[in-house]
């Protein structure tokens, strides 16, 4: 059993570590022709690994102080976020342009934007605030069963 709940955590931590996709990758496209598939794919498949993976570091023990490490890379997410988010959240939640207008200026090909571009960086930032979230509980539910 405690090799399953272990093995579930480091799977977790993982699955968790795609996330920094759904800020970064939008970034890394071109945006070719104003496509905002990365940003689609971020929705659809980073932003529920993220949740998968978190479930399954759940699951491990609290108190293995090797499973805690598996936190450490966030820091890369974090910090990515706090590069990445801020122009982006301007310019698509602030201004209401297209999530591409930030890379292909002025008007990302005269594409106007979609119903959902307004909510991508919200729905990011709401995520992120709950990773941080998880991650403080988890080290502090770690150290209560450490003592």
């Amino acid at each position: 059993m405690t090799s399953i709940r272990v093995s579930l955590a480091i799977a977790g931590w993982c699955l968790s570590y795609f996330w920094i996709f759904a800020i970064a990758g939008p970034d890394m496209t071109t945006c070719t022709q104003a496509s905002d598939d990365a940003f689609v794919l971020g929705l659809i498949f980073d932003d529920p690994i993220l949740l998968l993976g978190l479930g399954l570091v759940a699951q491990g023990y609290p108190w293995s102080r090797k499973l805690r490490w598996g936190a450490l890379p966030h820091l890369l997410t974090f910090f990515a976020a706090a590069v990445i988010i801020p122009p982006h959240f301007a310019s698509a939640v602030v201004r209401g342009r297209h999530l591409c207008d930030i890379k292909v200026l002025p008007d990302s090909y005269g594409v106007p934007p979609a119903w959902w571009h307004p909510w991508y960086w919200p729905i990011q930032i709401i995520l992120l605030s709950g990773l941080a979230a998880f991650l403080i509980w988890y080290s502090m539910r770690g150290a209560s069963n450490a003592a």
